[in-house]
């Protein structure tokens, strides 16, 4: 069984989120930047915590890296 299998799996855009989020970026800023709802961004970031079992921003962060569906590098 590959590893992937267990990975959640993010949208792209959840994931475009994800990355503005690792940048200290609000809703509202993330809204303005991808020319987006600020609740469409709020109901990405609760799928996001939801698909990572987060409870906060900071630990879907986290967690995301740990899994390595998110870059620990800057880009």
């Amino acid at each position: 069984v590959p590893e992937d299998e267990d990975r959640p799996k993010l949208t792209p855009r959840e994931a475009e989120i994800l990355r503005w989020i690792k940048e200290g970026k609000t809703n509202a800023d993330i809204a303005g930047i991808l020319q987006l709802s600020p609740w469409t961004v709020k109901n990405h970031v609760q799928t996001i915590l939801k698909k990572l079992q987060a409870q906060t921003r900071s630990h879907a962060v986290a967690r995301a890296m740990s899994m390595g569906i998110l870059d620990s590098s800057g880009g």
